[in-house]
């Protein structure tokens, strides 16, 4: 049984390889970083996968307890980061701001889980379900936040129906496949350190990436959103936007404006959040892009 897992697990790779060099090789100008983006955080998600695979063939070949230790740690380490790179393509695809309570929230997670994945090697047995079980509920927690922040965004997609229906499939059998294997038909994974229903939510997952990705991945950024986020900036805002434009500083901003350092640090994450930007940088780049500074 192990052997035809792994076999599974072999072809759930290459299926994920294949959909990740075609996104990375994506040469259209509309698609291509919001395509990167992606692939940057399907990546992760793919390593686990083939990690666990190397797990999977260590137990066949050579089987230790130290196994499924190992296995246990890169669990928490992968829910600890998964959030957290969800949101770096959130941040290209949506353009959203992340306030600084989730960015928080978003450390937490990752040290939690890294945390753990040092101490499961000491810790009791028995207290692993537990930590495991706030792990879960941690992520679970981020995404509900990540998708309460998507619908928000203007760049959010007015998807179709099939399209709504088939992401919350997608959602729902990526979770309750391992969650019931884990409830129900657990008694392997002590012998063998991984699930047999991974190889299988990672397949179905990249085949419906492939086949149906206009209706699945996030609407790469439009430039009439980002002027219609222009108009709504206050007459201060837009002096701010100008000024950052030929790169003065907060407190060179600040000195010429009459107002403080911090009062312009406010403004600017007013700017940030309104233009779907997360630093000035991109900010000052999409602005030049739209239309001159002195039209401001």
């Amino acid at each position: 049984m192990a052997h035809l897992v792994f076999g599974f697990y072999l072809l759930s790779l290459f299926s994920g390889v294949f959909l990740l060099s075609q996104l990375y090789s994506n040469k259209s100008s509309v698609n291509e970083l919001n395509d990167k983006a992606f692939a940057d955080y399907y990546s992760l998600i793919a390593g686990f996968v083939c990690i666990s695979a190397a797990c999977l063939y260590l137990h066949i070949n050579l089987p230790s307890p130290k196994v499924f230790n190992s296995y246990t740690s890169i669990i928490f380490i992968f829910l600890g980061t998964l959030p957290y790179s969800m949101t770096k393509y959130h941040r290209v695809a949506l353009q959203l701001v992340i306030s600084p309570k989730f960015n928080l929230f978003l450390t937490v997670q990752i040290t939690y889980g890294a945390a753990l994945a040092c101490l499961i090697w000491w810790l009791p047995a028995q207290w692993s379900p537990l930590f495991f079980s706030l792990s879960i509920g941690m992520l679970i927690c981020s995404l509900v936040i990540i998708a309460k922040q998507a619908k928000s965004s203007k760049l959010f997609p007015n998807r179709t129906t099939f399209a709504k229906r088939l992401s919350k499939a997608l959602v729902v059998q990526s979770f309750s496949l391992p969650l019931i294997e884990v409830l129900l038909f657990n008694s392997h994974l002590s012998n063998d350190g991984v699930t047999y229903s991974l190889p299988l939510v990672f397949l179905i997952n990249n085949m419906m990436l492939w086949k149906f990705k206009q209706h699945l991945m996030f609407s790469p950024f439009s430039q009439p959103i980002l002027s219609l986020a222009l108009d709504q900036l206050s007459p201060k805002e837009q002096e701010i936007a100008a000024a950052l434009s030929k790169g003065l500083s907060n407190k060179q901003i600040a000195f010429e404006m009459n107002i403080s350092p911090s009062t312009v640090k406010n403004h600017l994450y007013s700017i940030f959040k309104k233009c779907h930007v997360t630093n000035r940088v991109e900010l000052v780049t999409k602005l030049q892009k739209i239309k001159p500074v002195e039209e401001y």
